[in-house]
């Protein structure tokens, strides 16, 4: 589960997505910041990530992805 929030135009968006797996498939739950809920098969090949939906595709490259921790919820790990 995890959140995203943004901007589409002037527009403040936002929600959270839910991702299940079903034997080999994985399937995706967005709930928007409008009420609206919108679900999607996910297909994972290498670095690529689809989500396709009866109204909306999307694709994401994953190039880098950066994970730190903190051992102290007071100290933030340090910027990148």
């Amino acid at each position: 589960m995890h959140s995203g929030f943004g901007k589409i135009g002037e527009a403040s968006v936002g929600g959270v997505e839910i991702i299940g797996v079903d034997g080999e498939a994985y399937h995706s739950t967005f709930y928007d910041s409008f009420g609206n809920v919108h679900r999607a098969r996910l297909e994972i090949e290498g670095d690529v990530i689809r989500w396709i939906g009866d109204r909306a595709r999307c694709r994401l490259l994953l190039t880098c992805l950066v994970c730190d921790r903190s051992d102290s919820w007071d100290t933030p790990p340090p910027a990148r």
